[in-house]
């Protein structure tokens, strides 16, 4: 959707600066959003934007998969994280300064440079050990929100259905084993 919303965006811009040409994309983009917001709202929004952060742009799912049950890919294996005991506070180091000596990476760009993670940093520790980082780097508020989205719909909850559609949309194909 917010491809759609750029590429109506940009296009009002490149063609002569019409203003009933903006109008359009304005509107465009109000309607590709409706069902995104009648989806998620009655959830708080920083819970649906952990939910976009972790799908959209850390790619969390790239190994922890969209269910949160874990996945091999070619960046690694992701554990289940349906089965972790992490609380918020606990997810929130974890996202942020990653595993030392595993392939979970830490999304603050300076986890290591000063302590903040575990005390230590980045001479304290040997390459192997270092975590590499994400494939995002996360402000802290975007890290709060992917932990208070796991901890609301992953951690130790069961896969339902309302899951898959606030995932996906109401129409995915993916939701269907879940009705």
């Amino acid at each position: 959707m917010n491809k759609i919303l750029r590429i109506l965006t940009i296009s009002a811009f490149a063609l002569s600066g019409s203003v009933p040409l903006m109008a359009i994309a304005g509107a465009a983009s109000f309607l590709v959003a409706i069902p995104t917001v009648a989806v998620a709202q009655d959830e708080p929004r920083n819970i649906s934007r952990g939910r976009e952060i972790f799908r959209d742009k850390a790619k969390c799912v790239w190994c922890h998969g969209w269910d949160g049950r874990g996945s091999q890919s070619d960046m690694g294996f992701g554990p289940s994280l349906r089965e972790s005991f992490l609380d918020y506070e606990g997810a929130v180091e974890v996202i942020k300064c990653g595993r030392i000596g595993r392939e979970m990476p830490a999304h603050d760009q300076r986890a290591y440079d000063d302590g903040r993670c575990y005390g230590i940093t980045k001479a304290d520790l040997t390459p192997e050990e270092t975590p590499t980082p994400g494939l995002a780097n996360l402000r802290q508020s975007e890290i709060e929100s992917v932990a208070a989205f796991l901890v609301e719909w992953v951690f130790q909850k069961e896969l339902t259905l309302d899951y898959c559609v606030r995932f996906y949309s109401e129409t995915a194909v993916i939701c269907e084993e879940f009705k």
